[in-house]
């Protein structure tokens, strides 16, 4: 990056100079809001909650400026320092296991709330936030027009709304309400405050850098030719006409090589059609030019010429396959390679250099196989997965706290499932449910992963909650009261011991045991309830009968081939190890969805990430055993986040990470002989 020149930070001071009024513009506009709500707020159903919130919005309005004020200028204040020294980019707030920053439920929400108010700014804003890229990037001296250059973006100010809402301590409903209007009022001042800084720089004599148009060759399009359909790209061969075939002599030195290093008689055997070699020679130099866009992998391309022709004098029918491994190669390494950001051309050439050797020996095979590129695929594969695990090398403390984590979230989710099945169809106190569901799936975890304890004492605490439930369930019989009466001596003590293992406070300790005394005190004093009788069957029709009938029919069949599609596990026999999930079902669209995409995760794979409003390049390189747990890259090298499962869920269904599309480099050679073909 270059340093910011004498006019780029008169500028600067010159904007930080309009931000408290800014800040106070912004409050008094969504006051105004608030207090008279047109549009969508003029029919929201809370209307309370929109009044309440404007009287309390006065009440700290005060405060709320003096926040929003320096969450501004703190948020101005990182980004140009960033710019200039290459700092770390600003970690999203998380919690801290180790040294690694792990996004929870809250980050996730604040990122989600971030990104909405980007999102607001840059279509309010986006002619005159275009127009004071360029003209921040004229006065900084830069030639091409980069957002992240801008001190004063959108995501900056998105980020500041939303750090100073914090100060106010507002309840989940009032706060989102608070964000979408103060949301709404700083995109409407922000357009203001662009243009008027533009009209400025305008009178002063400053010339915008020019917007350039570019071709993004990663960028997925509908093309003319799909060359995965079968034969597609046979066929486009045989269509290339004379002008755009080699004749033998002016082959390329690809072709030159391969076939001069093939025996004679090993040519005159394989090669049937020589025009299609010829073909096939051209789709390889046109996919060397289209791989310049990335110029660290371009010279590997061109080299892996020779090995793809020499393979297709063994193998014909590889025009045919675009599955085979060699296509497949070629288009995973520029893949991998091309998601690497400018900022990060050391690491791109290092990786470059680690993979040289396996391109090379393939090269040098003259009768290459199949096999060979399978076998170079792997080494390939292995050393990015090195790559990430030199990244992860000094962190191994924090990798064995996320795999226990990993565990333990599994099994919770094991024995919530559990308690969900003995709580199903019986009747117990709101209570003692929310007891069951949370603090006691904790005693059972620390029971299953702790070794000081002997098995018959472990499984009575696991026991407990079948036990708790029946005992709540009225007794219809004597013998069923003298049961429950013998039982409750020991269930009381295994609760009592349970929520001492896991330091349940004292005040909710009293609670539960005081309403499970009512209780079942009231079913002891009392006489059991008997059964209802049940009325006599009544006589059915013949109409009726024949319905039965038809019906136990389809059941039968539907158990026979679906037998036992839900299995009743007891608590007892639940696994104390780690448990791999099964993988969820794909739907359209929703929670559904996101958790099937989640499921084919994989790392060395490159991803969009939005953090706190940005958007960065970002490559996973560390998933934990049961997928509880994913680790990406962030903008610098050794910036790594480490999202929870549910938090990747709510970023994929809010559209805030994604998978790098990118076309196929034969795909992309393809469309351009197509283009020829066209024109």
């Amino acid at each position: 990056m270059t340093s910011e020149t004498p006019q780029f930070q008169a500028h600067c001071e010159r904007l930080i100079g309009l931000l408290p009024e800014l800040a106070n513009s912004v409050i008094r506009r969504t006051l105004e809001a608030l207090r008279a709500p047109k549009g969508d707020l003029a029919v929201a159903q809370d209307r309370q909650l929109i009044f309440g919130l404007a009287s309390l919005l006065q009440q700290h309005q005060l405060r709320f400026q003096e926040a929003l004020t320096h969450r501004f200028q703190s948020e101005i204040a990182m980004a140009r320092q960033s710019r200039q020294t290459h700092s770390e980019a600003r970690k999203s707030p998380g919690l801290k296991l180790d040294e690694l920053s792990l996004v929870d439920e809250s980050a996730a929400e604040t990122t989600i709330e971030v990104a909405r108010t980007v999102q607001l700014i840059d279509l309010v804003t986006e002619w005159s936030l275009r127009e004071f890229q360029s003209y921040t990037a004229a006065l900084r001296g830069d030639p091409d027009i980069h957002a992240e250059a801008n001190p004063f973006s959108p995501a900056a100010f998105a980020r500041a709304l939303s750090d100073a809402v914090s100060v106010l301590q507002l309840p989940g409903a009032e706060r989102q309400l608070l964000l979408r209007v103060a949301g709404k009022e700083l995109a409407r001042l922000l357009h203001r405050f662009y243009g008027d800084a533009n009209l400025q720089l305008h009178q002063e004599g400053v010339i915008p850098v020019e917007y350039k148009a570019v071709i993004n060759p990663h960028a997925p399009a509908a093309a003319a030719l799909d060359v995965n359909r079968p034969g597609a790209l046979d066929a486009l061969l045989q269509r290339l006409p004379a002008a755009l075939q080699m004749s033998p002599s002016v082959v390329t030195a690809a072709l030159d090589r391969a076939l001069q290093q093939l025996p004679l008689n090993q040519l005159g055997a394989q090669v049937d059609d020589p025009h299609a070699i010829q073909s096939l020679s051209q789709l390889l130099e046109r996919m060397v030019k289209e791989s310049g866009s990335v110029p660290a992998v371009q010279p590997v391309v061109q080299d892996l010429q020779t090995s793809m022709i020499r393979l297709a004098l063994q193998e014909p029918q590889l025009v045919e396959n675009l599955q085979h491994p060699s296509w497949q190669l070629i288009n995973d390494l520029v893949s991998y390679v091309g998601g690497f950001r400018h900022d990060e051309a050391a690491e791109q050439h290092a990786f470059i250099e680690q993979i040289r050797p396996i391109i090379d020996q393939l090269v040098s095979n003259t009768s290459p196989q199949a096999d060979d590129f399978v076998q170079a695929r792997q080494a390939i594969q292995e050393a990015i997965d090195a790559q990430s695990a030199e990244l992860l090398a000094s962190r191994e403390a924090t990798l064995k706290a996320l795999e226990e984590a990993d565990h333990l979230e599994t099994l919770k989710g094991l024995l919530h499932q559990q308690v969900e099945q003995h709580l199903e169809g019986h009747t117990v106190p709101i209570v003692v449910s929310d007891f069951l569901r949370g603090p006691w799936v904790d005693v059972m975890v620390h029971v299953m992963t702790q070794g000081d304890m002997d098995e018959q004492e472990s499984h009575g605490l696991i026991n407990v909650v079948e036990e708790l439930v029946t005992s709540l369930q009225r007794p219809t019989t004597l013998d069923e009261r003298d049961r429950l009466r013998a039982m409750l001596p020991s269930l009381t003590e295994r609760l009592r011991k349970g929520m001492a293992l896991i330091n349940w406070p004292p005040k909710l300790r009293g609670d539960l045991m005081e309403q499970l005394m009512v209780v079942h005190a009231r079913y002891l004093r009392s006489p059991p309830a008997p059964a209802t009788p049940s009325e006599p069957p009544r006589e059915l029709t013949p109409h009726e009968i024949v319905s039965q009938m038809r019906s136990e029919h389809i059941d039968s069949v539907w158990e026979q081939l679906n037998p036992d599609p839900e299995p009743k596990v007891h608590v007892g026999a639940l696994p104390t190890v780690p448990m791999g999930l099964s993988a969820a079902e794909d739907t359209p669209s929703g929670p559904e969805a996101a958790e099937a995409w989640v499921e084919g995760l994989h790392p060395g794979t490159w991803f969009k990430l939005s953090i706190q409003g940005e958007w960065v390049n970002s490559r996973l390189i560390w998933v934990s055993r049961n997928q509880r747990f994913f680790m990406f890259t962030g903008r610098q090298t050794d910036d790594i986040h480490t999202l929870p499962r549910q938090v990747l869920c709510n970023l994929r269904e809010q559209g805030l990470v994604t998978e790098v599309q990118q076309r196929s480099l034969v795909q992309r050679a393809a469309d351009s002989l197509m283009g020829d073909l066209g024109d």
